[in-house]
């Protein structure tokens, strides 16, 4: 199962669903609810337990038209987040692959905006229409829903973490998103302290006419 990073689609995900398939995986891809993409609702309205529920259903239905096959659930920045929660709180059996994870929401927030933008919205703060790395959305729904939901700080990661039924890997890709990646290393040490992380020449998401050996390389990888 290929879960789409913030602002992607599942078209950007197809080479890497072709090279799989060529190796005999079965691939899943599917667009987020109120996001980008061929998915019903309206991208105002993206939240994260919004994707927490599209990624539930998409493993209840992988579980239940291949009861036997294993499973993998591929996630990148803040469907990794997403993907955490979900396979912690299922205990669903799989292999998880983290890309980029955006695991300290606060603090990616906080470097994309230069303000703890949820430390202001607690104390009351509302900022309502902004543009999240590069949608606008309603922010201020956004925000609570990632307290409501458990996401919002570095603390409910790593309690998601020792939910897991297997420890994930743990790949990296980007050098130039500060945003995405200004949280990285620190949380990195805080939830996977034991475990390695794998460096990829290019992200997984590419535009099918740009695919080059870098892109063949990741993917094998």
């Amino acid at each position: 199962i290929v879960v789409p990073g913030f602002g992607r689609t599942q078209t950007d995900y197809l080479p890497l669903a072709f090279s799989l398939a060529s190796r005999r995986f079965r691939v899943l891809r599917y667009d987020h609810t109120n996001h980008v993409g061929q998915s019903d609702g309206d991208v105002l309205q993206t939240t994260l337990r919004s994707m927490q529920i599209d990624l539930q259903k998409v493993i209840e239905f992988a579980r239940t038209t291949w009861p036997t096959a294993p499973l993998t659930v591929v996630a990148e920045d803040v469907g990794a987040r997403v993907a955490v929660k979900v396979m912690a709180e299922t205990g669903s059996p799989g292999s998880l692959l983290l890309v980029n994870p955006v695991l300290d929401l606060q603090k990616a927030l906080s470097t994309m905006y230069h303000h703890d933008v949820l430390s202001d919205y607690r104390q009351g703060l509302r900022r309502g229409i902004a543009n999240l790395w590069g949608l606008n959305i309603n922010l201020d729904q956004f925000l609570s829903d990632a307290i409501a939901g458990a996401y919002a700080d570095l603390s409910t990661t790593m309690a998601d973490f020792s939910g897991l039924p297997s420890p994930p890997t743990i790949c990296t890709s980007r050098k130039d998103d500060l945003s995405m990646l200004g949280q990285l290393e620190s949380s990195l040490r805080a939830v996977a302290s034991s475990r390695s992380v794998i460096s990829l020449q290019t992200d997984l998401w590419v535009h099918p006419d740009t695919v080059d050996e870098r892109h063949l390389s990741t993917f094998h990888t």
